[in-house]
């Protein structure tokens, strides 16, 4: 019934879509993964971020929990004052528990969970079962990326991350000036810098066997770095690395000192549009789709095709707030993604645009994601706005 339904409200935006699909069956394929859009009950999940370890070796200035500019019971924001003096009074938190892990993913095959992404708050090397972790998400058809600073990664843990099925793992690099190195990740970045730039020469002999498995630099731009474009490209390509991927620092109140102005911006794109097979205005959009403030026009769809595992168990909405949807050591995923509470969540927040309201502890004024969504959809979101409208436009 429901399935009829988001079709009706959206057949005008298909009858100019079939030139992009090549059988009805295709086009079928697509209003089913758009009904999972909107759903208040959506049958998969799309992408999920786990944060295996809440520890880090790093205290980059950049960072809303570990920051070295951040004073002892200090937060980056109300959020994190609301959520993490209660979550480090126990160090059981820290590390999510192997066996745990292992019901999540379970839950996880069955929701047919397309990619884990091993990031988050903390350093996902720092846990001692991250290979296994990978090695069980890809056993089971999960795609997977880690996210780290690369400091105490070991050629070894490498090779064994590689054959253990890691789909991608980024590595944050910053610069490539040593002091520079050492002012953005904190006093332990003096020998961080050492271990992780000596690493880069084994990945390179390993790209030269043929290694499949792609490795990206991650590159956050701040004022003091933006002039090292040109030479990370040449990294880039001495090392063999996959690519480079730029984002704009993200500054908190103790960083804003560190902050890119607009002239940065455009200059920053310039560079990367005249130095890089990318586009300087892709660059440009992300920095302002964070600088300035979302007046939530958009709907939200991160209850439908995200979701925030954190090392303590926490399900949370999104990377932007820790709303808690339940646990995992508590409660199974699945029972937590079909719950009242999570139902309720995806109301509030597919509305969002209607209501004008953030749908629960969320910084939803300074989120990217719902451009990013809007944009993914392309020639669809239209129909699939005005189905929300007809939908969950009466929920005040």
């Amino acid at each position: 019934m429901f399935i009829q339904k988001i079709k009706r409200r959206l057949k005008h935006a298909y009858y100019g879509l079939m030139g992009k699909y090549n059988s009805l069956d295709s086009l079928q394929d697509r209003i089913e993964s758009l009904r999972d859009h909107i759903s208040l009950t959506p049958r998969s999940v799309e992408y999920v971020m786990i944060s295996p370890s809440y520890m880090c070796t790093y205290e980059c200035f950049f960072c809303s929990t570990h920051s070295y500019l951040l004073k002892p019971g200090e937060y980056a924001d109300a959020i994190n004052a609301n959520y993490l003096p209660e979550f480090v009074k126990d160090k059981n938190n820290f590390l999510l528990p192997l066996d745990t892990y292992e019901r999540l993913i379970r839950d996880l095959k069955l929701l047919r969970v397309r990619h884990i992404d091993f990031s988050g708050i903390g350093e996902p090397l720092l846990h001692p079962d991250i290979v296994q972790m990978v090695a069980l998400a890809s056993k089971n058809g999960i795609g997977t990326s880690i996210t780290s600073n690369g400091s105490i990664l070991t050629p070894e843990k490498f090779d064994a991350l590689a054959s253990a099925g890691l789909g991608t793992l980024v590595l944050s690099v910053n610069s490539l000036v040593p002091e520079r190195y050492e002012q953005i990740h904190g006093k332990a970045g003096r020998e961080g810098y050492k271990r992780l730039f000596g690493l880069f020469e084994h990945i390179a002999a390993r790209k030269q066997e043929r290694l499949a498995m792609p490795v990206y630099a991650s590159f956050a731009i701040t004022p003091g770095n933006m002039d090292e474009i040109e030479a990370i490209e040449a990294f880039k390509r001495t090392y063999l690395l996959d690519k480079v991927n730029y984002t704009p620092v993200n500054a908190h109140e103790c960083s804003m000192q560190y902050a890119l102005s607009e002239d940065h911006v455009n200059s920053v794109a310039a560079a990367i549009t005249r130095l890089t097979d990318q586009k300087g205005e892709e660059f440009k959009h992300l920095w302002e789709s964070t600088a300035k403030r979302n007046e939530m026009d958009l709907p939200c769809y991160t209850g439908t095709k995200f979701v925030w595992i954190n090392s303590n168990g926490d399900v949370i909405c999104c990377c932007f707030g820790y709303y808690v949807l339940g646990n995992i050591k508590k409660q199974s995923f699945q029972s937590i993604w079909t719950s009242d509470k999570y139902i309720l969540f995806r109301k509030k927040a597919l509305s969002m645009h209607l209501t004008k309201k953030p749908p629960e502890i969320a910084n939803c004024t300074q989120c990217p994601m719902p451009c990013a969504y809007h944009e993914e959809l392309g020639d669809d979101a239209a129909g699939l706005h005005e189905a929300l409208r007809i939908l969950y436009g009466g929920l005040s």
